[in-house]
């Protein structure tokens, strides 16, 4: 597993790479002069209140949201042609016939590609630090050990996000990846505001349509956890850790499903 996850991550040491740490790191610092996210969400509206309750505590820098998105996106575009290539190349029968199998082959897709999001994650937030701490660019996002936990917890969607992303490689290659990741996220955040719509009307107001609403909400993962106070620190924060993990496990689960019947040699 270790071996496939060292394999897979060599593509951080080409020279593209570097320039496009180099091209985020400024779009990052830019952006990290804008006020924090918390604060631009206007006080009363209802869905204010999906990110924060009555008080705020910490606020969330504007540079890294910018850098979790960024994340995102290079270990989407990552995760969606890793797999995929192995198969139309060939290079999974290789890896296959040795004593690796394929929990142990996918386990290491998954490892580099968590690796290689939080690198970038990390390293945008040390520049943002460097750049708003000694040259006063920006909003500084470590004034405490809570304000710096707070900007690292929303990372935590990478783990399922990034499981999701291999399941839908596997099942539509890497271009079908890209659009069924990009489509999941936007149709879970669409749905995690289902539940503060619905408040909106009468209790009962249409026969059983809390009960599907309901149902459909926790079909997709809720991008609103990871971005609400309350998750900051405690047991929600070790609840949030346990619900990433459970959904990730979840997609890897069916990722090996989909390999375990996927025939190889017809993709050749």
């Amino acid at each position: 597993m270790w071996a496939i996850a060292q394999f897979s991550l060599l593509k951080m040491r080409e020279s593209a790479f570097y320039l496009l740490m180099i091209v985020a790191a400024l779009i990052c610092i830019f952006t990290n002069t804008a006020d924090p996210v918390s604060e631009q969400i206007a006080r009363g509206s209802l869905f204010s209140y999906a990110f924060s309750g009555e008080t705020r505590t910490t606020s969330i820098a504007m540079g890294s949201c910018v850098a979790l998105i960024i994340s995102i996106l290079i270990s989407s575009f990552y995760g969606s042609s890793e797999i995929p290539s192995d198969i139309n190349t060939g290079v999974i029968l290789v890896i296959l016939s040795k004593p690796v199998g394929r929990f142990n082959y996918l386990g290491g897709k998954y490892i580099a590609i968590v690796v290689m999001a939080y690198s970038i994650f990390v390293f945008l937030q040390l520049m943002l630090f460097i750049t708003s701490k000694f040259f006063g660019f920006g909003v500084i996002p470590y004034n405490s050990w809570e304000v710096a936990l707070r900007q690292f917890v929303p990372a935590l969607i990478l783990l399922p996000l990034i499981a999701a992303n291999i399941t839908f490689s596997i099942m539509g290659g890497a271009l079908g990846a890209m659009i069924f990741t990009a489509l999941y996220l936007i149709f879970s955040i669409v749905v995690a505001f289902v539940p503060l719509t619905m408040a909106i009307f009468p209790e009962g107001m249409i026969p059983y349509l809390d009960d599907f609403l309901f149902l459909i909400h926790y079909i997709f993962i809720n991008p609103l956890f990871y971005f609400h106070d309350a998750a900051a620190t405690g047991l929600p924060l070790v609840a949030l850790v346990f619900y990433s993990l459970a959904v990730a496990a979840f997609f890897l689960l069916i990722s090996v499903y989909l390999l375990f019947t996927t025939d190889m040699n017809a993709a050749q």
